[in-house]
């Protein structure tokens, strides 16, 4: 069967050059989404009636994109889900966002301080595309509206003041993501490990409790290591369309870059298992080297790094090219698969 959600990267460039990105650990230059290539899948995805979600988003800024509004009109049968930082959105654009998307994910990492320490613009940038956008909905949009909150030691005291404001604005929920260091420098500021760090569940508690009190729905990650794994990629059927054309499993695998796995430096390479400008989407789905990927991810036939005895004398945690049950590319090591980081 064919994909049933899509991750669509309009370009990987951003209006912004934020601390946390993962676009920090990149070893590639950023750069839009041919029009001919993404007319192309639009109309194969008119053709693929198991299609149901389009996320425009990636790890580029979508309202960056020229094809970005394009995109909305072209997906306008689907349920589309724009993730967004909601800077330099006009009147226009928002209005067309509330009546075209089904859910809008808007990065409020914090209070003004944190906002302009990680995103350098001001609360006030963010929060006025938002009070437009609920203005846009209410006037006859009926999209949802989320905040994605990117937790970390530095800006952990700012989550339960954000909880405040998106209730306040009417917004719908707050989404909590662990930060995924890209650089070594920020490997200290993560509040996840092994075992939960002293402090962070009086944090969630407090956090609940003011969401619960404002009817506000909150998401919060583990704070420590779990055995369950889950593949939110495999497990939802969503394949995932980058910049270049690329098809390729997940956020994870969409770019050349780094990560910082509990401290571990890691080459995080791309891994594509085919090009728009060559196949269709669905044969690249079909193909057997795709499918037997997402069959590995969705059972579960994967070793797990962060936890084996055997962790300190591997060499094959140092990238992601393949784990020593000979799977590719390796997954063993993934903290989203563990649910610290969260996929829209």
């Amino acid at each position: 069967m064919p994909p049933r959600k899509l991750y669509l990267e309009l370009t990987s460039a951003c209006n912004l050059d934020c601390a946390t990105c993962y676009r920090r650990g990149w070893s590639e230059g950023a750069r839009d989404m041919d029009p001919g290539l993404f007319r192309a899948l639009a109309r194969e995805a008119g053709w693929l009636p198991s299609l149901k979600t389009v996320v425009l988003g990636g790890i580029g800024e979508p309202s960056a994109s020229p094809l970005f509004c394009e995109a909305l009109e072209a997906f306008q049968d689907r349920a589309i889900t724009v993730t967004t930082n909601g800077v330099g959105l006009g009147d226009a654009a928002l209005e067309r966002i509330a009546q075209r998307a089904s859910l809008v994910v808007v990065s409020v990492d914090g209070l003004d301080a944190n906002l302009r320490r990680i995103r350098g613009v001001g609360l006030e940038a963010v929060l006025g595309t938002v009070r437009g956008l609920v203005a846009a909905r209410n006037a006859g949009g009926g999209c949802r509206i989320e905040f994605q909150f990117t937790l970390a030691a530095s800006n952990a005291a700012d989550l339960v003041h954000v909880v405040d404001l998106a209730a306040d604005l009417s917004v719908d929920a707050v989404t909590v993501s662990h930060l995924l260091p890209q650089e070594e420098g920020a490997v200290s500021d993560i509040l996840y490990g092994r075992f939960a760090l002293e402090g962070t569940r009086r944090l969630y508690d407090t956090v609940r409790l003011r969401a619960f009190r404002r009817g506000l729905r909150v998401y919060l990650p583990p704070l420590e290591l779990k055995t369950e794994r889950r593949c939110a990629f495999a497990e939802d059927e969503a394949a995932y369309v980058n910049a270049d054309g690329d098809v390729v499993p997940c956020y994870r695998f969409s770019h050349e870059g780094q990560e910082f796995v509990f401290g571990r430096g890691k080459k995080v390479s791309r891994h594509s298992f085919g090009n728009l400008r060559d196949a269709s989407l669905e044969s690249i789905w079909d193909s057997p080297a795709y499918a037997r990927l997402r069959k590995t991810l969705v059972e579960g036939r994967y070793p797990s790094c962060p936890d084996c005895d055997l962790l300190e004398g591997c060499d094959m945690i140092r990238d992601t090219a393949a784990d020593c049950w000979a799977n590719q590319p390796s997954c063993a090591d993934c903290l989203w698969a563990r649910g610290f980081m969260r996929c829209q």
